[in-house]
């Protein structure tokens, strides 16, 4: 008969609880940090003309467990949309919309639809995790 017993270590143990308690926080933090960024994205597609609709992106905020943040500008809908009633010196159409030429596409919908910028949110979000238990741990 061959046989491999494993009894765990209480230290190991300890260390393993610690980290386990620090998942919640550190990934609050990393979506967090998403959305920070995520807001900084859309911030610099957003069509500046006056600077209003800039200036009017609010602060990432919690809310019931997760992020929000946005723009109440009236008019931000229609550049999102491409919602234009037709293509100006100011307007170009893109994808079946009218859209403003200083944002093709959209605000948002570009950086949300692109895999390599929501890869690169991602990792973002998990490097927040890692770091966040690296520090319970230490």
């Amino acid at each position: 008969m061959i046989e491999f017993d494993v009894y765990p270590d209480a230290g190991v143990l300890e260390r393993v609880r610690t980290a386990l308690e620090a998942v919640p926080a550190a990934y609050q933090a990393g979506v967090l940090e998403a959305a920070k960024t995520l807001r900084l994205l859309f911030l610099g597609r957003t069509p500046y003309k006056s600077g209003h609709l800039k200036r009017e992106w609010s602060n990432v905020e919690y809310v019931a467990g997760g992020f929000s943040f946005g723009n109440p500008v009236e008019y931000a809908d229609t550049i999102e949309r491409g919602a234009y009633p037709h293509v100006g010196p100011r307007t170009v159409a893109v994808d079946g919309g009218i859209y403003s030429r200083q944002a093709p596409g959209g605000i948002m919908r570009p950086i949300l639809e692109d895999p390599s910028q929501i890869e690169a949110v991602v990792n973002l979000i998990l490097n927040t995790i890692i770091r966040g238990i690296e520090g319970a741990r230490a």
